[in-house]
């Protein structure tokens, strides 16, 4: 249930388990009483709030605040600070607040020097930061903030935190508003606490993620030497320099293989996925990279999810029902990566083929019927890395599947 409070001629929305004072500040004894408009507004809202106030304790949080001569105040049984910093590649806009009070805003520049003055210009006591996964320019200063006392943060999905600034109205896009919607979002959205992957897993990442640019990179290469020799017209040091290029970026894909092999080595149970029908070294190292920097309390259904292979259903009334298809809202690279293990496992594993035949029988079509497939791999894979025991098709599969 939703509460809608008319304060003044103008509504506040307060969510589920919201507790909002209608309060504004003390009287000045100088000034005089509070204008007739304040009373009105009080008046109109008091039966309202009294049946907010009425909540169970458990349910109350924060509330909205509202632009006035006075503004309502939010109950917290703590005194939080809440943080919102939009990074950018050299500068970081941060917006803090405390509840019901006003918002305090300054720059720091994205650099060691600037995470240290950011943290002392941060409020002593419990402080709660949100920001976006913003790829490699927020991991230093996310990990910055996770190493000092008192300070929990959030890595939100920058998907979610759209959605949130679209839910307040907001009309501007400057860094400014974006941390001041960080700031907010910390305050009345569920907050998880994140925690830096080990600086091995990380790197693994990289060197996978680097790997995949300069493997793309030569197939563009191959397309454009291919185009070059189909006519006379292209000069032969055109040829010769597409044909060094080609040679220098697999000569750097094999050390980068390498290197990701004996890092990939050393994480406990990895032995175990080349057990997986369809997934030999390469597919290993772009698999593992992006699944070992996951958090380990994340189940197989959260996996799928966050490759993007969940169902996603879009009905309404009796009008619309639309086919169900995958979300594809999760990780492109490990969807990309799960593919060719996929095909390779629906045309030469006995239990995959099966699975992918009898899907086929039933009406899907052979991509459908090979997302599914992608699906299975991907619980393969929790099984084999949670487990550390190999590959076994009797578990992933039930009876009727392999039949």
């Amino acid at each position: 249930m939703v509460w809608f409070v008319r304060i003044g001629g103008i509504f506040i929305m307060a969510p589920p388990g919201e507790a909002v004072s209608c309060r504004g500040p003390e009287p000045d004894p100088q000034s005089g009483p509070p204008s007739s408009t304040s009373d009105r507004g009080v008046s109109e809202a008091r039966e309202p709030v009294s049946r907010a106030r009425s909540m169970p304790k458990q349910d109350r949080g924060t509330g909205h605040n509202i632009t006035q001569s006075w503004r309502p105040t939010i109950m917290h049984s703590t005194d939080i600070c809440f943080v919102g910093i939009d990074v950018a590649a050299t500068t970081l806009a941060v917006c803090r607040r405390r509840a019901g009070g006003t918002p305090r805003r300054k720059s720091f520049a994205n650099t060691s020097t600037g995470h240290r003055k950011l943290l002392s210009w941060l409020d002593r006591g419990p402080v709660r930061v949100c920001m976006e996964a913003t790829g490699p320019y927020g991991l230093d200063l996310a990990a910055t903030l996770h190493a000092a006392p008192d300070i929990a943060v959030m890595v939100a999905n920058p998907r979610a935190v759209r959605d949130f600034a679209r839910a307040l109205m907001s009309r501007n896009k400057t860094d400014r508003v974006d941390a001041d919607t960080l700031s907010q979002h910390a305050e009345r959205m569920p907050f998880k606490p994140w925690t830096p992957p080990p600086q091995a897993l990380l790197e693994l990442r990289h060197i996978a993620r680097h790997i995949t640019v300069l493997t793309n990179t030569k197939a563009a290469e191959k397309n454009r030497l291919h185009a070059a020799r189909a006519t006379r017209t292209t000069p032969a040091c055109v040829i010769a320099a597409l044909d060094d290029h080609i040679a220098a970026l697999e000569r750097r894909i094999t050390v980068l293989e390498i290197e990701a092999a004996h890092r990939l080595a050393e994480i406990d149970g990895v032995e175990h996925v080349l057990t997986i029908p369809g997934i030999a070294q390469k597919s290993a190292i772009q698999l593992v990279a992006e699944l070992a920097v996951l958090p380990t309390d994340m189940t197989k259904r959260q996996w799928v999810a966050h490759a993007g292979l969940d169902p996603r259903l879009v009905e309404s009334g009796s009008s619309i029902n639309r086919p169900t298809r995958i979300s594809r809202n999760g990780n492109r690279r490990l969807r990309k990566a799960l593919y060719m293990p996929a095909l390779a496992a629906a045309h030469r594993h006995p239990a995959f083929a099966t699975f992918y035949q009898r899907l086929i029988a039933a009406g899907l079509t052979k991509l459908q019927a090979l997302v599914a497939v992608m699906r299975k791999l991907l619980h393969a894979l929790y099984a084999v890395l949670k487990y550390k025991q190999p590959f076994d098709p009797d578990k992933l599969f039930k009876p009727r599947q392999c039949a």
